[in-house]
């Protein structure tokens, strides 16, 4: 899927019934970062994980511009309305809370909740 010059690697997992919940990995981190923690959270929420640019197999299509917060932020915004999520829980840790933090302050009307670690 290419959204704001980027080619995002992402899972969408679980029924869209249930309460969604996007993860944020950390530098040096990937998609499956979060693998435990979906394990121990089960079938109680739907999940969204990807890899944010620069990890994993996400590309940046764009120049270095696109790897700046602002920008990676507009992206995820992107993903969200093209796959329809118009509210979801926002779990952000080490880079990834970073990002969090900026999406929570810029657009808050996007996030049930928001946990930063």
């Amino acid at each position: 899927m290419n959204l704001e010059k980027y080619r995002f690697n992402y899972s969408l997992a679980g029924s869209l019934q249930k309460p969604l919940i996007l993860f944020l990995h950390g530098f040096i981190g990937n998609i499956e970062k979060f693998d435990e923690a979906i394990k121990l959270l089960g079938g109680d929420f739907s999940y969204l994980i990807l890899d944010l640019p620069g990890h994993g197999k996400t590309q940046v299509l764009g120049n270095d511009e696109y790897h700046q917060i602002e920008c990676i932020a507009k992206g995820i915004i992107h993903l969200l309305q093209e796959l329809k999520i118009e509210k979801c829980f926002l779990l952000g840790y080490s880079m990834g809370g970073r990002l969090a933090l900026y999406l929570t302050l810029h657009l808050p009307e996007k996030f049930i909740k928001v946990i930063l670690e």
